[in-house]
């Protein structure tokens, strides 16, 4: 019974992603949606090592919510939403978040000399630009890498009570017919059972936990190689601001833009 009740709970996540109109639980605006999960981080003890805010020019939450709304425009920002529209506004908000992504500090000339030091070849300015970025660079990025891992998990967590809600809601709607018959009752399972739901949400939270520590341990493998050689994992960007662009005002390219742009860089 409780594997059931998982099954459905499991495939009914695919068609709240996919847009449920009815549901009205855990819908938030952006900036709603960032001071919650600003507060669920200082809840579980992660605020010292938790990245806030992308840069220091930020000098609070405030200001970074004020940039995401008069300066980037991300879209539907002021509007509530949950599900998979939430979590397409969610990656135009960490994708702002990664491209604050730089060596913030200056670099100086005797960080420079250091790196020279001797070896039986000679030292070439390719080597020292690795040292360099090894040395300023790396832990940075990996540290947004990290906030956009717990923004989504965040986001999943988010989405047990709309998922409950959609199977509830079948009964008697005109998507009854739509869908499994088997939506309805095991969500009535799940409300009235209380050692199913915690078992089924355990589970689930867990689930995204896991799926949290691969995607930090890929990217942090992805980031050694790098950083490692980045010569090596320079390509030629498709993307491109022609000469038109400069006197009009410069956004985020769409989604659907960036997806159709990845796969010709992948190319070359």
């Amino acid at each position: 019974t409780v594997r059931a009740c998982g099954m459905s709970f499991a495939n009914c996540l695919t068609h709240v992603m996919e847009g449920f109109i009815r549901s009205d639980i855990n819908r938030m605006t952006l900036d709603d949606e960032l001071r919650e999960f600003h507060r669920y981080q200082q809840q579980i003890g992660e605020a010292d090592s938790f990245l806030a805010l992308p840069s220091e020019d930020f000098g609070s939450l405030d200001d970074y919510v004020e940039y995401l709304r008069s300066h980037i425009r991300v879209p539907a920002f002021e509007v509530a939403i949950n599900g998979g529209a939430q979590f397409r506004r969610l990656m135009y908000e960490v994708e702002t978040f990664l491209r604050f992504s730089e060596i913030g500090i200056e670099t100086k000339k005797r960080d420079v000399l250091q790196s020279f030091g001797i070896s039986m070849n000679s030292v070439t300015w390719r080597e020292v630009v690795v040292k360099l970025l090894n040395h300023d660079a790396h832990l940075p990025l990996q540290k947004r890498v990290q906030y956009v891992g717990m923004r989504v998990k965040w986001f999943f967590e988010q989405q047990k009570a709309p998922i409950v809600q959609f199977m509830k809601s079948l009964k008697g709607s005109p998507d009854e017919k739509i869908y499994s018959v088997l939506y309805s009752k095991h969500a009535k399972m799940i409300e009235e059972n209380a050692t199913i739901r915690k078992l089924l949400f355990d589970t689930y939270d867990g689930v995204v936990q896991r799926q949290l520590n691969q995607f930090v341990e890929l990217f942090r493998s992805t980031l050694h190689a790098t950083f490692s050689n980045p010569w090596v994992f320079l390509k030629k960007t498709s993307a491109r601001l022609d000469d038109d662009d400069y006197a009009s005002e410069c956004l985020l390219p769409s989604l659907d833009d960036t997806k159709a742009r990845i796969p010709q860089e992948i190319q070359g």
